[in-house]
């Protein structure tokens, strides 16, 4: 009887004290369970997560490998039409190069033959000279003038006397001083081409 007396004395109601153990009992279940759910909806989340972010590491890796191929096939590209292009140039250059050789050859060998022939001090007779005017016209054979005081008509050799040129009818043409004297002492280049 003691034992039992001793424990009513400490416990106040112990019918409300068990309500209370089982409702505190209950309520732990239920947050223990509410706590493993949302650490199984984290774990879940972070799975997800996880898949999400190799799946888009893969998708950058692979766009990045993408772009620098395509870049590489670029620059192949480029530096295949850059060498054409430097081909072509220099197959330009080399031809342009042959050419001027060619023509300056050319040239070299019309005014060694120009210059083998010796100058001619002769000057044009009279006869010679109204046999000229005569065979053009008494006009100027560029521009058609007649002649007058201020610009009168000359004869003119087409290969000059310095190089040899001859008094003779071929090498002579009726030309207005004005047109004489702009010509200078150069050479005919109908002469030149004759000559080549």
């Amino acid at each position: 009887m003691c034992g039992i007396e001793t424990y009513l004395d400490l416990v106040d109601n112990p019918l409300v004290e068990a309500s209370q153990l089982k409702e505190i009992k209950t309520r732990y279940n239920t947050q223990t369970g509410v706590i493993n759910d949302v650490i199984h909806e984290k774990n879940k989340i972070k799975e997800v997560l996880k898949k999400q972010y190799w799946k888009n590491t893969n998708n950058l890796k692979n766009q990045y490998n993408q772009n620098l191929r395509n870049l590489k096939k670029e620059n192949r590209q480029l530096n295949k039409e850059r060498n054409s292009i430097k081909q072509k140039y220099n197959t330009l250059l080399r031809k342009k190069r042959l050419k001027l050789n060619t023509q300056l050859e050319k040239e070299n060998e019309t005014l060694k033959k120009l210059l083998n022939i010796k100058r001619n001090n002769t000057p044009v007779p009279d006869w010679l000279r109204e046999a000229v005017f005569e065979r053009d016209n008494r006009q100027c054979v560029e521009c058609g003038h007649k002649g007058s005081i201020d610009n009168p008509l000359t004869v003119d050799h087409r290969l000059p006397r310095f190089v040899g040129g001859p008094n003779s009818m071929e090498n002579l043409k009726t030309l207005c001083e004005k047109h004489n004297m702009g010509k200078g002492p150069g050479l005919d280049e109908t002469i030149l081409k004759e000559a080549k």
